[in-house]
């Protein structure tokens, strides 16, 4: 639903059903689950508030009008619309589509008579079909280094850019109209505040405000000089302070910047010209955390002008919550609270570890207790990389109920993405990543908090990616569970050559990793330990779990193969209709769930009374007693095979 929040009266108004959320089909045509944005932008003028619903399963591009105070569906020529912003002048939309194809589409329609080739127009995480039909192949002069570049940033060459008029006229599909899409959106210039055009601070003076393309860098030119905000020199030292947004300030000559730093935290500040010899000066008005993952209606969390900020604000200890922030004072007053019934939940202690290690870029973790904890007893230690700031929901995926693992008794470490203080490749990420939680654990072991023979791992994508190097390294896992599940050889084998060769190239940076190039390049993997744990399976005792979407249901099983025959514990379940981002409730709930009890029976031998399906723990107790009457000495194995009764009820 869409509501509007009146800041005169202080009432709240539906004005919109978006219907049912439904997956984003990226302008390259691949899915990757992600949910459609409703993506809500107002018009220069403040009459017309754009956003795109659900009708019928087609993304629609629609407008509420607050002087009449009705909605209406754009007629874009059937276009798929993937982004958009406002003209200037509130008369035109400028959108971001695909465009149709008709030649691809009856390829596309042979293909589904006649069967698919494999081959480059398929995409990782999209199923077993190929490249959207709608969409054309990457032009020649567009395309990136390798395919493995086309594959991850193809969205703006495959992208056509139109406008729409409020009259309902379409028009456009040339490069100017690229350009002015992505000059008003902030990819070169930087003056709006979702499309508020803000290029005359004071009235009298003309101003240019220039983002660089790091986005970390705001230059203000003003007569012909440039002024960098919150700097007195260059290079700037806050770099890294990603700037999200600016927006108009209450004052003439004042305007609002928004940036984020590296711990996830945002600060806004204003900043105002005083005198040609000082210069633009920045004052602090007050700091909050951005909303983690699943906020893309509310990502980058404020928008407003004259004097009023509205922001979406939320806390490891607070779910998000709507509030106006006075751009005078920094005064933060609540407006909108959605989630009151969980202030009132019950949560364990949270501590925020700062993290500057001599190998890694500096970030930082969040440790979660467990709800009943009691001091002087170690409690095991579930471990989750890759989205770790605000409220703690389920991680990138949302998978992974951080608060759910609390209460059921695990430490949950959520550490924040880093990587090596110099270049490094992802295979050197994974590595930092590793290091850094030998590194914890160590600390947390001997302050007495967790037992460091029972440490659980989970993650999707990328952070799957580190479990498939830590098994491959020597990292002792008690339990996992891959929402990815696993890199190796035969997976990138398996794939069309062109992306074979760019993944080669992007995650090993060498041709011995290349079966074309080295006949022997299975034992260069399993000898030079790349992310490959279905050639290491011998070297670990860790029980694995893997959710696998439909879509990339293939990747899981050479890795079951080699974990059947060590006979070390693994389960594999398959999500229907799902891609990279599974987002079916009912399969989330059970995901929940399913986490849940593997953790608790690999890291505490505890079975609930209502498992997540019948016969589920009379198969983990055959697999564990299977791997147990493998070990010879006992002391090597996993704690539960050293234990008299590791069940309990």
């Amino acid at each position: 639903m869409v509501h509007i929040y009146n800041n005169a009266n202080g009432t709240v108004s539906e004005i919109s059903d978006l219907g049912q959320p439904f997956q984003s089909v990226l302008p390259s045509g691949s899915i990757n689950g992600t949910l459609k944005p409703s993506a809500l932008k107002w018009s220069h003028d403040g009459r017309y508030l754009a956003f795109v619903r659900n009708r019928a399963g087609i993304a629609k591009l629609s407008i509420y009008d607050t002087a009449r105070k009705k909605n209406r569906d754009m007629e874009t020529a059937g276009d798929p619309i993937y982004g958009f912003i406002w003209e200037p002048e509130s008369h035109q939309i400028l959108y971001q589509t695909g465009g149709p194809r008709p030649g691809l589409v009856a390829g596309y329609q042979r293909g589904l008579k006649d069967g698919f080739l494999f081959d480059q127009a398929f995409r990782f995480s999209s199923g077993m079909r190929p490249n959207h039909p709608l969409i054309p192949s990457i032009p020649p002069d567009r395309r990136g280094a390798n395919a493995w570049d086309d594959f991850y940033h193809p969205q703006s060459a495959l992208s056509v850019y139109k406008s729409v008029s409020i009259n309902g006229e379409v028009q456009g599909g040339s490069q100017a109209d690229e350009l002015q899409f992505k000059a008003l959106g902030g990819a070169s210039v930087f003056g709006i505040s979702y499309g508020r055009v803000f290029d005359q601070l004071p009235v009298d003076v003309q101003l240019l405000l220039r983002l660089n393309e790091q986005k970390d860098r705001l230059t203000i030119s003003r007569n012909g000089t440039d002024y960098l905000v919150g700097c007195s020199s260059d290079p700037c030292p806050y770099a890294g302070k990603r700037v999200l947004k600016v927006f108009p300030g209450s004052n003439s000559g004042e305007f609002v910047v928004l940036r984020a730093n590296s711990g996830g935290e945002l600060k806004l500040s204003k900043v105002r010209w005083d005198e040609p010899s000082t210069g633009f000066i920045e004052t602090f008005l007050t700091k909050f955390t951005r909303p983690s993952t699943g906020a893309d209606d509310i990502d980058p969390v404020c928008d407003g002008d004259g004097g009023l900020l509205v922001c979406v604000i939320e806390d490891m200890n607070a779910p998000p919550y709507m509030a106006k922030i006075d751009l005078d004072d920094g005064a933060v007053t609540s407006i909108f609270d959605p989630n009151q019934s969980l202030r009132m939940s019950r949560y364990g202690r949270i501590e925020r570890y700062e993290i500057d290690s001599t190998f890694s870029k500096p970030t930082y973790a969040n440790l979660f207790y467990p709800v009943a904890y009691e001091p002087g007893q170690e409690y095991p230690l579930v471990i989750l990389r890759y989205g770790a700031s605000g409220y703690p929901r389920g991680q990138t995926g949302n998978e992974y109920p951080v608060l759910l693992f609390a209460e059921a008794g695990f430490f949950v470490l959520r550490i924040r993405d880093t990587g090596a203080k110099t270049p490094d490749q992802s295979l050197q990420k994974y590595a930092v990543h590793q290091r850094l939680f030998e590194n914890i654990i160590a600390q947390l072991a001997e302050k007495g908090l967790v037992d460091p023979d029972r440490t659980g791992y989970g993650g999707l994508s990328s952070a799957a990616n580190s479990l498939d190097y830590m098994l491959s390294n020597r990292f002792k896992l008690t339990a996992a569970i891959s929402s990815t599940c696993c890199l190796g050889p035969d997976w990138m084998v398996g794939s069309p050559l062109a992306l074979w060769e760019g993944f080669v190239e992007r995650f090993y940076g060498g041709k011995q990793a290349d079966p074309r190039h080295n006949p022997n390049y299975m034992d260069y993997w399993k000898r030079e330990r790349l992310a490959a744990p279905m050639l290491h399976t011998e070297e670990f005792h860790t029980a694995l779990l893997a959710n696998s979407s439909e879509a990339e249901a293939d990747a899981f099983k050479p890795m079951l193969t080699a974990m059947r025959i060590q006979k070390n514990p693994m389960e594999a379940y398959i999500y229907a209709d799902e891609y990279h981002i599974k987002t079916k409730p009912s399969h989330r709930a059970a995901i929940y769930r399913r986490n849940v009890q593997w953790f608790k029976f690999w890291l505490k031998g505890e079975e609930e009374a209502k498992p997540v399906e019948p016969g589920q723990y009379e198969r983990w107790r055959e697999m564990r007693d299977e791997q147990c009457a493998t070990i010879e000495n006992k002391a090597d194995g996993p704690w539960y095979c050293q234990a008299q009764s590791p069940t309990q009820h």
